[in-house]
């Protein structure tokens, strides 16, 4: 597909993303994969008698491959997407109302906003916004993450229901449904119970 064909895919979509920017995030995203070499027939790096045990085991050794269901691609999927809708330091400081140079003391020194750097570029994942502001008390939490986490993981990890963020009178049509650390800050509650389930990670 020609550049001007993915350009105008993008923004029927409402991705204001260049077609290179768009590949750099793609080859960003498969640079993060895990260096981990996945077969798609085990039986050649086993032997007969490891094969046999393992069938009479139950285990289904045959050949297959997963397509839309491989893992590996779902995860690069969600990072390329997680990319297509993130802020560039620019924005984020045009949304939050301060100069670029706070966002940038923000992504490094404090950790106070999540970050990811693709090549010299900082580009800052929508996840932790509503509307024209920080989503409340995530600050806190940010802080907590490990900095090697993988950005797909925080991703999934604060916008997945957790069981330890019960939900209370706030959530009173839905009182036994747990909330994702996301929707738990946004309704007000405590974050430093996020930002504790934060440093487990």
């Amino acid at each position: 597909m020609a550049d001007i064909q993915v350009l105008a895919f993008l923004h029927s979509h409402g991705l204001d993303l260049r077609p290179k920017l768009l590949y750099e995030m793609l080859e960003e995203a498969i640079e993060q994969l895990p260096s981990i070499s996945f077969l798609r027939d085990p039986r050649r790096e086993l032997t007969p008698a490891e094969a046999q045990e393992l069938d009479e085991a139950g285990f289904d050794l045959g050949s297959r491959d997963l397509g839309k269901q491989n893992p590996l691609a779902q995860s690069v999927t969600l990072y390329a997407g997680m990319l297509s809708k993130s802020l560039s330091v620019k924005e984020a400081a045009d949304r939050l109302g301060v100069n670029q140079s706070r966002i940038r003391q923000r992504l490094t020194k404090e950790r106070t906003l999540f970050g990811i750097k693709i090549r010299k570029e900082w580009r800052i994942p929508a996840f932790q916004f509503e509307a024209n502001r920080l989503i409340p008390g995530c600050e806190q939490v940010f802080a907590s993450l490990s900095p090697t986490l993988n950005p797909v993981a925080v991703l999934s990890w604060f916008t997945t229901p957790n069981s330890d963020l019960q939900p209370d009178s706030h959530n009173p049509s839905n009182p036994d449904r747990p909330l994702s650390p996301r929707e738990w800050l946004l309704a007000g509650h405590d974050p430093h119970i996020v930002s504790a389930l934060a440093k487990d990670l």
